[in-house]
């Protein structure tokens, strides 16, 4: 039997990053920002579809690690998480931020 995901499953994602131990920051459309700042979601055309993007400024050396608890956790709750690139924040004025996404950054292992 499928189960239906809907199209911006924020609960989900919610309860999957509390599974894993964090929490959601802030979600703004279709991006979710967990507390660590280490990577960010985005959530797919398809509801069941979940995207990460590392801070191009975490540890390379732990973003495989990161995304095996991330796609594990995702599993659980019938997402598909999927590696998607590298991104960068700059802050603008007030609150506002740029995202720069690198869908083309490597995922080394």
């Amino acid at each position: 039997m499928t189960t239906l995901v809907p199209l911006r499953p924020i609960t989900r994602v919610k309860d999957m990053l509390e599974s894993m131990g964090q929490e959601l920051s802030h979600a703004y459309e279709d991006l979710i920002f967990p507390n660590h700042g280490a990577y960010l979601l985005q959530m797919g055309d398809r509801g069941r579809d979940i995207f990460v993007y590392f801070n191009q400024e975490s540890e390379e050396k732990e973003r495989s690690n990161m995304l095996f608890s991330v796609k594990n956790a995702g599993a659980a709750l019938g997402l598909k998480v999927r590696y998607h690139g590298t991104y960068s924040m700059k802050q603008l004025e007030g609150e506002e931020v740029e995202i720069h996404f690198d869908p083309d950054a490597p995922l080394l292992i």
